[in-house]
């Protein structure tokens, strides 16, 4: 087995034994779940709030404490949780958020990438992110519709603007092949394979999949009074200096179905209060576990 997943994997809480019978009378298949928390490491992403006052966030910090919350949330569902960020300093959701821990969060490769480049650290995700998916499709033969790729975020728009947005992948901004080198991935197991490919067919089926789950999500948000933005919530790209594009980690994911939740605008000063609040990222949590 891929020793990423393993390590992933060790320490977790064991899913419920057994294989009971689903609604349909087939044995339970447990889904397979990538959780990307956002940033990390040297870049804390969006930051927001007066220094020193209590509005005070950094976007690193809620969104790897909403995906601690979310991975206890699927494993007690009895799913797998494959988390692409460690914080050794972090061993748990937090009901105060702080920063004491900032900056020595790694991703998940082995040997494990202190994230000392944003730019090499999301590379490293789609590295990690590919080996997972192929090591669980073609060695384990879980089926591609058993996986879903979560990347949490929270967002820096106009503070004027509230809620929740979901993007999935616009299959004509995926691109065919992604192949950074250097030593870095080199000596990183899952960058062995420096160059993957991606089929213009899978691309596309890939964008519906996704479009689909992201309603989803939007929905849960909805059913549980949490923020969803008024203005096209779930979205196939966002716009950077006039042109569109994608974040890295949709881009390039091999996973049919994969979305990025901007769960709140961090720049608006309700929401961002919202989010300093431990209940409301228990809720925040909840809410995509319910959609997945």
């Amino acid at each position: 087995r891929n020793t990423a997943a393993l390590a992933i994997s060790s320490g977790a809480p064991k899913r419920p034994s057994g294989r009971a019978p689903g609604p349909t009378g087939k044995p339970f298949e447990p889904l397979h779940v990538i959780l990307d928390p956002g940033h990390g490491g040297s870049d804390p992403g969006a930051v927001y709030g007066r220094r020193g006052a209590p509005d005070r966030v950094y976007e690193h910090e809620v969104v790897y404490d909403v995906a601690l919350r979310l991975e206890a949330l699927l494993r007690a569902k009895g799913y797998e949780v494959y988390r692409t960020v460690e914080d050794t300093r972090h061993g748990g959701p937090v009901a105060k958020l702080t920063t004491a821990a900032l900056g020595s969060e790694a991703v998940r490769v082995s040997p494990p990438y202190r994230m000392g480049s944003s730019r090499v650290s999301n590379n490293m995700r789609v590295f990690l992110v590919n080996a997972l998916y192929r090591q669980l499709t073609e060695r384990q033969g879980v089926s591609p519709e058993q996986g879903l790729l979560v990347s949490i975020h929270g967002d820096a728009l106009v503070p004027t603007l509230r809620g929740a947005m979901v993007y999935y992948p616009d299959h004509r901004l995926r691109r065919h092949e992604f192949s950074p080198s250097g030593r870095v991935y080199r000596t990183r197991q899952e960058a062995a394979a420096s160059r993957i490919l991606f089929r213009p067919a899978d691309n596309r089926s890939a964008e519906e999949a996704s479009r689909s789950f992201g309603e989803q999500v939007a929905q849960a948000f909805r059913a549980l009074q949490l923020g969803v933005s008024p203005r096209k919530a779930v979205r196939p790209y966002y716009y950077r200096n006039g042109e569109r594009t994608l974040p890295g980690v949709l881009r390039y994911s091999p996973v049919p179905t994969s979305v990025l939740v901007e769960v709140a605008n961090l720049n608006n000063a309700a929401d961002r209060l919202t989010m300093l609040n431990g209940d409301n990222r228990q809720r925040v949590a909840q809410a995509l576990s319910n959609a997945i």
